[in-house]
């Protein structure tokens, strides 16, 4: 209550609300980050799922040539990941950056000049891919003495084609979906497209009999019918985003490119290591040993859905703290999903190591021949590579998130293309087939490594090692004489707080209309927050910070209720009583700005005085 704003307050009851590093100061950042992460990993597993299924349905039922088919088509893929993953990364990057300055406008512009963009990009190789396909796969290894594989390589590269546009929409659309608030329909698209894919692979199979082009159109027809349903967003009331040609700026489409980069370096990069690992099977080995390698890649790009899920929520917090320049959040973000990284990793090794012949059963009934041991050797190799290859994954996409895209480029074309590449053509030439194999996790670990040493060079003489590794500019986030920082639960913690920062307007040379108007804004605003948005009666925390600029002063509250924008609520009840809600009507009024995002399931609330 304002009431209660000069109540004098002992030193200890003051530094009893002053965050501190420990588990209170992080609880919003862990909240953001598992919230996020059920929907992301729920996501990207269903919808691996059904590349799971196409790749066991194909090794099954259609054979080890057709496997190696899939395995030489499957660089076009990666060829669509790479530009959904420069647009929609980079996307992501700049409107959580827009969103953590409060500016909703400019973020729902750069959502759409992707859109726009992905469409047109898409349809364009679509037909280029359709008609060209037998082209296409004869540069990808189907000619010479493997060209029998080049009728089913075509097929299957005709009937993806054909759903190129929904399949780079799909991942585009999807990463935006919880930051609209609406994360369940990204959760219903993606089950309702696996279904889909899963039903039309066993319709191909046992019904159609339409082989590789029947398999690639089944998963064309599901990535339809999930871009349908993630479309229908766009006709609810009370969202963010919105599919409109106005407003578009063509400088985003720069600033997208140079942020989504190292996600397109990423997967460049992978499309060029499967290339060369396809190309130096086949001539050291055949056709059974690129058999085996696109098993491998089908099954871990299952099961690196977990990881990927972590790193895909590291990059979209990581983009909304580093708009605020919150170095402890940063902090906290990489402590948590490191952790949770490493479990997961440490667990799934554990049980491909265990289950390597039930896994490799998947796919193959013969469990004899070459064929069967290499897959067996592979599926090993990946599984050690799991711990290391995660970690790797949360630098590289936290990287991308604090938009350092120099060190986030190189440290994806390090990882794809330098180390595996030249460690599988130089292991794979001494030791054969299982040299290619071991140098999958050694790479990951020379990986692990160079951040390491990276750090080390990097860090200044004040840094210690763990700050090095949040890579941050030397002049991020204001100065510690200018900050303060503190949690809020109760209205007496409210009350306390008016009174620290009043106080601290007072050392930091503040007016006395602003020692005066901090204080009251904070306890004004804070105060509606525990009022209405704890009255649920669950576990809330409010952050704040104020912030000594140049100009004057800045408050920043975030919290986890639901959402609620007091200046929308006021211009709706402007023309109603005058004296009702005076408190919020007086904030808005002597505040130089007000700026309010509802994103990921939290608010913030950043006044300028």
């Amino acid at each position: 209550m304002i009431s209660g704003l000069f109540l004098k307050k002992t030193a200890t009851e003051m530094e009893s609300i002053v965050t501190t590093k420990n588990r209170e100061s992080s609880a919003i950042v862990r909240e953001m980050f598992f919230g996020s992460l059920s929907v992301l990993i729920f996501s990207s597993v269903s919808t691996m799922l059904g590349s799971l299924v196409d790749g066991i349905i194909t090794s099954r039922f259609l054979g080890d040539a057709a496997m190696a088919s899939f395995s030489i088509v499957s660089p076009v893929y990666n060829i669509l990941m790479m530009l959904s993953g420069i647009l929609s990364s980079g996307t992501q990057v700049a409107y959580t950056r827009h969103i953590g300055r409060g500016d909703a406008d400019r973020a729902r512009a750069v959502f759409n000049i992707c859109f726009f963009t992905a469409l047109g990009l898409s349809v364009t190789l679509m037909i280029v891919s359709f008609f060209g396909s037998d082209v296409i796969c004869s540069l990808l290894g189907a000619s010479g003495k493997d060209a029998n594989m080049l009728p089913m390589a075509s097929a299957y590269l005709k009937g993806f084609a054909l759903g190129f546009p929904a399949n780079l929409l799909v991942p585009i659309i999807s990463g935006f979906m919880q930051i609209d608030g609406d994360r369940q329909r990204t959760v219903y698209a993606t089950g309702i497209m696996t279904a889909t894919n899963i039903t039309g692979d066993l319709l191909n199979v046992f019904v159609f009999h339409g082989g590789m082009f029947g398999m690639a159109f089944a998963t064309s027809v599901a990535n339809y019918v999930a871009l349908v349903i993630l479309l229908l967003h766009f006709t609810k009331k009370n969202i963010v985003l919105a599919i409109s040609p106005r407003g578009l700026v063509g400088s985003d489409i720069g600033e997208i490119v140079k942020n989504g980069l190292p996600n397109a370096i990423a997967n460049g990069s992978l499309m060029l290591q499967k290339i060369t690992l396809n190309y130096l099977l086949l001539a050291i080995a055949g056709q059974w040993a690129v058999s085996a390698l696109g098993k491998s890649f089908t099954f871990y790009g299952f099961v690196n859905t977990v990881q990927m899920g972590i790193g895909q929520s590291v990059m979209l917090i990581a983009g909304i703290l580093a708009g605020e320049e919150d170095a402890r959040g940063l902090k906290d973000l990489q402590n948590i999903a490191i952790k949770f990284s490493l479990i997961c990793a440490v667990i799934c090794c554990a049980v491909i190591l265990l289950f390597t012949p039930v896994f490799v059963g998947l796919f193959m009934a013969d469990t004899t021949g070459e064929a069967y041991t290499a897959a067996l050797a592979i599926f090993r190799a990946n599984a050690v590579g799991l711990p290391f290859m995660g970690i790797n994954l949360v630098f590289m996409l936290y990287l991308q998130g604090i938009r350092n895209a120099v060190l986030a480029r190189t440290f994806s074309f390090l990882e794809r293309a330098v180390y595996i590449i030249g460690l599988a053509v130089l292991l794979g030439v001494l030791f054969g087939v299982d040299g290619v194999w071991v140098a999958m996790p050694i790479a990951e670990i020379a990986t692990l490594l160079t951040y390491l040493v990276v750090v080390v060079v990097r860090k200044g003489k004040r840094e210690s090692l763990r700050a090095g590794f949040l890579f941050l500019r030397e002049n991020f986030g204001a100065l510690s004489e200018n900050l303060l920082e503190f949690s809020m639960r109760t209205m007496e913690d409210v009350v306390a707080a008016s009174d620290c920062v009043q106080q601290f307007v007072r050392t930091h040379g503040g007016s006395a209309r602003e020692r005066m108007m901090l204080p009251l804004c904070l306890e004004e605003m804070a105060g509606n927050i525990i009022r209405f948005g704890f009255s649920d009666g669950k576990a809330h925390h409010i952050e704040s910070k104020v912030i000594r600029k140049e100009d004057g002063f800045v408050i920043r509250l975030k919290d986890d209720c639901a959402p609620f924008s007091p200046t929308e609520w006021l211009s709706l009840h402007e023309a109603e009583d005058k004296t009702a809600n005076i408190g919020i009507r007086m904030v808005t009024a002597v505040a130089k700005e007000v700026r309010y995002v509802s994103s990921m399931q939290m608010n913030c609330l950043i006044l300028d005085v």
